[in-house]
């Protein structure tokens, strides 16, 4: 905003902007605002969040994004070697020696997949890291346990529903 755009603006708040806008404020429905609701995600956060990452996060969100391999599934888990080997195959050479664990973990956060930590189930007392894509997140930690071990291969599990 320019300097004369300001003096514009203040001019109007002291002229009688300031009551305009706590009228307006006092007419708007806000019954049903959620102060703990997640904020909508709109294109210039999308943005914002993309502009945000590192090299390697931007090139594992895109990957995430367009669902393509190894991300063309909706649960996925660890230990993620296997993973950043299968990425850096396709990645750009300026970004290849850069794709690390956090990289990934952060860019699969940002694409809102959710992170349910190390999960075992009777049946499988071993532990995995597991993400999965927000639809699945409401399933319990051993189902989510279960349902990856028949689809296992070597260190990279994938389902795909």
């Amino acid at each position: 905003m320019t300097g004369e755009e300001a003096k514009r603006i203040w001019s109007w708040y002291h002229n009688g902007g300031f009551e305009a806008v706590a009228g307006w404020l006092r007419t708007r429905d806000v019954s049903a605002f959620n102060p703990q609701a997640i904020p909508p995600m709109t294109d210039y956060k999308q943005k914002l969040i993309y502009v945000g990452m590192s090299n390697a996060e931007s090139f594992i969100y895109h990957l995430i994004e367009k669902q393509e391999a190894p991300f063309n599934v909706d649960v996925i888990c660890g230990p993620w070697h296997e993973i950043i080997r299968q990425m850096g195959q396709t990645a750009p050479d300026n970004i290849r020696m850069r794709l690390v664990q956090p990289a990934l973990h952060h860019a699969l956060k940002e694409a809102g997949w959710v992170d349910k930590g190390l999960c075992m189930s009777p049946k499988y007392t071993s532990k995995r890291h597991i993400f999965v894509r927000p639809e699945l997140a409401s399933l319990p930690k051993a189902k989510l346990r279960e349902m990856v071990e028949p689809e296992a291969r070597g260190n990279v599990v994938a389902l795909k529903n």
